[in-house]
């Protein structure tokens, strides 16, 4: 079985969540140098035909854009494969180019502020009405989560903020301090509502204007962490005086507590940190738990995590704290889930785990056992 044939496997069996990741995967080689001979070619065309073919059924039947936007994704890039297999229109295969078009129009329908936000930042300056013209759209949708698209699409963009100009930059804030006090005034609010609000209070630093200390203000009485984290780095990027008590929320939080610390450190503010949360074993299991939320990893708080010691380098100053931790995840194999896995903390050099069972390394001592990860982690 071919690398490709291998891939083409897996697509078959996956939901659209999973082959997303698959795609990427199949993507990134391809860029790589991955090059499928004429019979894989074969099979990917009849492979994409009947995928786009049912992708443009199930599209059809769907109302809502966060449960169409899967789809898209993979469409997108089904699209983008086949662009790198077939370079020129001239060598798709007769029966496919209808497809490849249907799609992208469909595409260029329902993506169409993904779309803007990619074209825009493409550019080295924006047409006069082109930042209009995106505000514009955003507001016709009614669903939050598609109105999401374009603070994830800036958050993205972050570093390319600079061909903004004055005028986009006011129109930008004005929309999103009118959209923070509208999520603001409304309670209880949705999911959606929740992620939205959480992605303005990072974003608005960027673009400050008269009423956006008193949004973030208001943030700091939210109940959702990763809202009142945001809130109060972008007041402190902002220059102005945070009270202590989202500070002392944020650090009694295993979640945050390391990255609160970090960023408070990075302002010259460690001092307003509770002494209490800076013993380093508990900022290092802090440190451990918030990687382990990243959607690549696990994508929630571990079950269980035992703190097993520390390990260093003969003669070196870095120190590794070492944990095990288990977890029913479903990003983990099912071989993996409730399993005991062993991650590591270091300030100096990251944090990082393989996923490997603790029984791997389980020696008949703990202070072997500790030898044994040692060696993992030092080579």
């Amino acid at each position: 079985m071919t690398n490709f044939e291998k891939i083409l496997s897996m697509l078959k069996d996956a939901n659209y969540n999973e082959k997303q990741g698959i795609f990427d995967y199949f993507l990134n080689a391809l860029q790589h140098g991955l090059s499928l001979n004429k019979e894989d070619k074969n099979l990917f065309t009849d492979y994409a035909e009947k995928e786009l073919t049912e992708l443009q059924a199930t599209l059809s039947q769907i109302k809502s854009y966060k449960e169409k936007d899967p789809l898209l994704v993979c469409s997108e890039a089904l699209l983008t494969a086949l662009v790198m297999v077939f370079p020129t229109p001239d060598l798709l295969p007769a029966g496919l180019k209808t497809e490849c078009k249907d799609t992208a129009r469909i595409l260029s329908e329902e993506r169409y502020i993904e779309h803007a936000l990619n074209k825009m930042f493409s550019q080295q300056t924006l047409r006069e009405d082109q930042m209009e013209r995106l505000i514009l759209s955003v507001k016709e949708t009614d669903e939050e989560y598609q109105k999401g698209r374009l603070y994830a699409g800036l958050h993205h963009y972050r570093g390319n903020f600079s061909i903004l100009s004055e005028k986009d930059r006011a129109q930008l804030s004005d929309f999103m301090t009118e959209e923070m006090k509208r999520y603001l005034a409304t309670s209880p609010r949705e999911e959606d509502s929740e992620t939205n609000l959480e992605l303005l209070a990072d974003l608005c630093k960027h673009f400050p204007q008269e009423d956006t200390e008193f949004c973030l203000r208001q943030m700091l009485s939210s109940e959702n962490r990763d809202i009142l984290y945001y809130a109060t780095e972008s007041l402190l990027a902002l220059n102005k005086q945070i009270p202590e008590e989202p500070v002392k929320i944020l650090a009694k939080d295993l979640v945050s507590a390391s990255i609160t610390y970090q960023m408070l450190q990075n302002h010259g503010m460690a001092y307003l940190f509770p002494e209490e949360y800076t013993d380093e074993i508990y900022l290092a299991k802090s440190d451990m738990i918030h990687w382990l939320t990243f959607p690549t990893e696990l994508g929630q708080v571990p079950d269980d995590i035992e703190y097993l010691g520390k390990v260093k380098k003969l003669f070196g100053k870095k120190v590794f704290h070492v944990f095990r931790f288990r977890s029913n995840s479903d990003t983990l194999g099912e071989e993996l889930k409730n399993k005991w896995l062993v991650g590591w903390s270091s300030n100096d050099s990251g944090t990082f785990s393989e996923f490997e069972e603790y029984t791997a390394f389980e020696q008949d001592t703990p202070q072997k056992t500790l030898k044994a990860i040692r060696k993992r982690i030092l080579g």
